[in-house]
């Protein structure tokens, strides 16, 4: 878990945002986050209208796909951080819920707070985003 104070962009509000680590034989080691464009994530399954809902949303920030499959996108509103955390299987992405909250499946995947490419020292980036 990652814990900053930044629910908002005046770096104020703590949180505890999630990153996912597996064992590799010998020690825990951190998915890193490869860095995503917004056109690179639309060529995925239901990546457009993903994209289209989380604008009305508010502004896109940096995205990072991570090699378990989860995509975490950041966006701000009226001085606001949040992340959204969306699954990609098969070529197809749909929101992984986070929480109970709100009515909508984007609203139960948001979080407050920043996602970052990585936590720890310790980390394996995946070496290319599998949709083309």
């Amino acid at each position: 878990m990652g814990s900053r104070y930044d629910v908002s962009t005046d770096e104020t509000g703590h949180t505890w945002n999630k990153y996912y680590s597996k064992w590799d034989g010998e020690k825990l080691v951190e998915y890193g986050g490869l860095s995503l464009s917004q056109k690179q994530l639309t060529k995925a399954k239901n990546g457009a209208n993903i994209i289209r809902q989380m604008r009305k949303k508010g502004n896109i920030g940096a995205i990072y796909y991570r090699g378990n499959g989860l995509i975490f996108v950041n966006y701000t509103l009226k001085g606001a951080n949040y992340n959204v955390t969306l699954k990609l299987k098969n070529g197809k992405l749909s929101y992984h819920l986070q929480n109970n909250y709100g009515k909508t499946k984007l609203e139960k995947a948001t979080c407050s707070g920043v996602i970052y490419q990585s936590l720890t020292d310790c980390v394996t980036f995946p070496k290319s985003f599998p949709v083309k």
